[in-house]
């Protein structure tokens, strides 16, 4: 190889190595200002990324500052649509020139934390947290601070403003009720419609409200028509019933007095030796009177009683009482003889 050859081979490595470290060291130092990582930082929850910036943020700036949402971007659109109010995002960086300038003397204004507060929903994130880093990625931040305004008016998720890098408080006022004058129209809309749904809502609760308790009425109403007629039904059933029973147990007190009127032996004559003349005091105060031998077993008194014609007022069992002495004739197998009823005796017949 000639000399000019070597002379340029060397002058060819040596100026890859000049520039291959020129990109190593301008890469180092941009690294240290890049607002995020290439990698996607670790997954945490909403509550749990709101709750570190917060204590981040009021550990460098004071508890005067905007009431951050606490939870996921998802949960603040969702809050913000409820509340009918546009979202404030702010995305931080950390390794910004404009970031602590933008905190201390923008972001904790006063008027900024009134006119926030009042009027929109805010949510902030770094740039390192996961939901941050999306949100950078979503909106295609490149310049910190970065904030950006979205509307969720028609249940859309729109973007109305983006600003990247510093502003003072007074001009951040200025552009939020700006925007909120040039989009009234959205608002006043977004309010109406969902006056009109909730108007729609109630409406559709009063009548199905009427309607169940129509409902409930009506059912309750044929309840107790169903259990009036039921016990009607009972009730006549309970009436038939008891004239059935009424009527057949009269049929066979009827058959039973034929019987024993058959059965019973003829009234002894005036001038038979050994008669006993009873008289019975009947229910209601009619009386009956009969001769029997003396020997009759009590039995046939009963026997004859039970062929008279008497209006008992219950089940039509009775007892014969004697009054002098007073004595229930119940034993019915002795003779009138051995009861004391002879030569005559004035019975009573007593219903049970």
């Amino acid at each position: 190889m000639s000399v000019l050859a070597r002379v340029f081979v060397a002058a060819v490595g040596s100026g890859v190595r000049l520039v291959s470290r020129a990109f190593s060291i301008a890469f180092n130092i941009i690294g240290r200002f890049l607002p995020f990582s290439l990698t996607a930082p670790a997954l945490e929850s909403g509550e749990t990324m709101a709750q570190k910036f917060l204590a981040k943020f009021e550990s460098v700036y004071g508890n005067s500052h905007p009431k951050f949402f606490q939870g996921s971007y998802t949960d603040a659109l969702a809050v913000a649509s409820q509340e009918l109010k546009f979202l404030v995002i702010y995305i931080h960086s950390d390794y910004h020139f404009d970031t602590d300038e933008f905190c201390r003397h923008t972001m904790c204004d006063p008027s900024v934390v009134t006119t926030l507060d009042e009027l929109f929903v805010c949510w902030a994130a770094t740039i390192h947290s996961s939901d941050g880093f999306q949100a950078g990625l979503q909106f295609a931040a490149t310049r910190f601070p970065f904030l950006a305004v979205i509307s969720t008016a028609d249940r859309e998720t729109t973007v109305i403003d983006l600003h990247e890098g510093p502003i003072s408080a007074d001009a951040l006022v200025t552009r939020l009720t700006n925007l909120l004058s040039e989009h009234q129209d959205m608002l006043a809309a977004a309010t109406a419609q969902r006056t009109a749904l909730e108007h729609d809502r109630r409406l559709r609760e009063e009548q199905d409200r009427e309607y169940h308790a129509l409902l409930a009425a009506e059912q309750e109403r044929a309840r107790r028509e169903t259990e009036e007629a039921e016990q009607l039904q009972r009730e006549t059933e309970r009436v038939e019933r008891e004239e059935r029973e009424r009527y057949l147990a009269e049929q066979e007190r009827k058959r039973m007095k034929e019987l024993k009127r058959s059965a019973l032996a003829a009234e002894p004559a005036e001038t038979t030796t050994g008669i006993a003349r009873i008289a019975f005091r009947l229910p209601g105060g009619a009386k009956s009177q009969r001769r029997f031998l003396v020997d009759d077993p009590i039995q046939i008194l009963y026997d004859y009683v039970d062929t008279l014609d008497i209006k008992f007022e219950g089940t039509g069992e009775y007892d014969l009482l004697m009054n002098m002495p007073r004595m229930l004739l119940t034993n019915k197998t002795i003779t009138l003889r051995e009861a004391g009823l002879v030569p005559q005796a004035m019975l009573y017949v007593q219903e049970k």
